[in-house]
């Protein structure tokens, strides 16, 4: 029984009491003679029965006179109240109403009178300590002989700690509902017995699924599945059924055909014989952590595969500096400017999270040591896949140490030009890079072939991407370098016009690095 209905209770009870005891009164004015003893008897013991009732009551029952002055006080009153009787007694029902309640009271008073019948109210009320309470009062209207109206009975029903607990159990609610939409998941509850379940808003939107369109039985849930995983769903049922926990992570269809990945967690609800009557849970989107997931794999199977292929390039270039040095201190500088060379070309992909880098930069970041002034780049911008800008890297390293060291940048007045461009053939492109060396030395071949001059010239063809020619000039080395290029993917929603590209004009940079 819930508090209005206990004060409807309590207002059906003293309203008897105040009936009978009026027909007793009335009957002993009526009466004379030896049955007055007993008809007095009569109305002094409703007397005290209406009085043991009234004070024995944990809810507040009072008198009020026609103007509202408080005429009677109970123990349930000055308990939730905090007034004594001989505080209040005398006084207003206004007295204990905050200014806000005032035209609500009476309000009140005016229904009463209007139906002649008790009301009843949510209302605030002051304490003695003038701290608010929240009360459920019914006001019920006193009337004489003749039916007139000669005060009010008031019931009133301390409901502050239920309404501070519904407030906690919204603000509850509520969080938790955050909580569920931040964390994009869903509730749902499954009834064992029906197989039927119940699912929150949130749970059709994570399926795409309409509520009026779709319901949501175990049938029907099961036929969303994958066909793979509604094994593992079933055997994550049973197990909730024996009493463990439901947790399963598979793949639902969605309402525009896809598959997303869900992660779904609950528990079972028992009888007292631990029959298994409902389950209980949350269910969320993990379709992202799963792509997600399976792109670390990717990565990191390409991460070992390019730490394998630099270790092997390291311990070839390793191997082959130190049996072609004639002595260890010509293979420290040798070996370092190496790996020198692939680190900054490891710096350029780093930079595009290994999807690439240009042939401008990577040029830049190999010559750009020494003499700048004297090297010259001209060419248009070309994108270069990482495994073929870490071998282009390596080639020109060798071909600007040798410059340095033996070529025309070996003398204040010697130059290197760096031009490429690009071919088209159908749909295949090429990429043609020329290395001229000037105003150096006068260049006579080699005795024998340095593992410089071997790097230059085997390093794209063991990496199936192209070729290198290198040639010793009286006036100055140049190399001729062709590479295959993929072809560029087309921008979305343009057609790709190989023709077009064919006849369109490269975009040419030309700068002294």
């Amino acid at each position: 029984m819930d508090s209005s209905d206990r004060t409807a209770a309590l207002e059906l009870e003293v309203e008897s009491l105040r009936r009978r005891l009026a027909e007793a009164e009335a009957a002993l004015r009526s009466q004379s003679g030896p049955a007055d003893e007993a008809v007095a008897a009569d109305v002094h013991g409703l007397r005290l029965r209406h009085e043991a009732v009234v004070q024995a009551s944990k809810d507040a029952i009072y008198a009020l006179s026609p103007d509202l002055q408080i005429e009677t006080w109970n123990r349930g009153a000055e308990a939730i109240f905090g007034f004594a009787p001989d505080d209040v007694i005398g006084g207003s029902e206004r007295d204990l109403c905050p200014p806000s309640e005032l035209e609500a009271l009476d309000d009140l008073v005016r229904q009463v009178q209007e139906h002649g019948s008790a009301m009843t109210v949510d209302a605030v009320r002051w304490r003695k300590d003038r701290s608010w309470i929240r009360v459920i009062q019914s006001l019920t209207p006193i009337r004489d002989h003749d039916g007139r109206t000669v005060g009010y009975a008031v019931v009133a029903h301390d409901i502050t700690e239920r309404k501070r607990t519904e407030r906690q159990l919204r603000d509850a609610m509520a969080r938790t509902s955050l909580a569920l939409a931040a964390g994009r998941m869903g509730t749902f509850e499954l009834d064992l017995a029906s197989q039927r379940n119940t699912w929150s808003d949130e749970v059709y939107a994570i399926y795409g699924l309409d509520r009026a369109a779709f319901e949501p039985t175990l049938e029907n849930v099961q036929a969303l599945i994958h066909p793979d995983d509604r094994g593992l769903f079933a055997d994550c049922l049973e197990k909730a059924r024996s009493g463990g926990c439901f947790e399963v992570e598979l793949r639902v269809r969605h309402r525009d055909g896809r598959y997303i990945w869900v992660h779904s967690r609950g528990l079972a609800s028992f009888d007292v014989d631990h029959k298994p009557l409902a389950l209980f849970g949350v269910v969320a989107d993990i379709t992202q952590r799963k792509e997600a997931d399976r792109n670390q794999q990717l990565l990191i199977g390409e991460l070992n595969h390019r730490v394998r292929n630099t270790l092997a390039t390291v311990q070839a270039i390793a191997s082959q500096t130190l049996r072609r040095a004639k002595d260890p201190a010509d293979f420290v500088p040798s070996f370092s400017g190496r790996i020198q060379a692939l680190s900054r070309a490891h710096t350029l992909l780093t930079r595009t999270a290994w999807q690439g880098t240009d042939l401008d930069s990577l040029v830049r970041e190999q010559l750009l040591l020494g003499s700048t002034d004297r090297i010259t780049c001209e060419g248009p911008d070309v994108s270069l896949e990482p495994q073929l800008a870490l071998q282009l890297a390596l080639v020109l390293h060798e071909l600007g140490t040798n410059a340095r060291k033996h070529g025309s940048l070996s003398v204040p007045n010697g130059f290197v030009t760096v031009r490429w461009m690009v071919e088209h053939a159908g749909d295949s492109r090429s990429l043609h890079l020329n290395w001229m060396e000037r105003g150096g030395p006068r260049v006579n071949p080699p005795d024998s072939t340095g593992f410089g001059t071997l790097l230059i010239e085997r390093m794209l063809q063991q990496g199936q991407c192209g070729h290198s020619r290198i040639s010793f000039d009286p006036a100055g080395v140049t190399c001729e370098i062709s590479m295959h290029l993929p072809r560029p993917a087309p921008a979305a929603g343009v057609p790709s016009e190989p023709d077009a590209a064919a006849q369109a004009p490269e975009r040419v940079s030309g700068s002294r690095a």
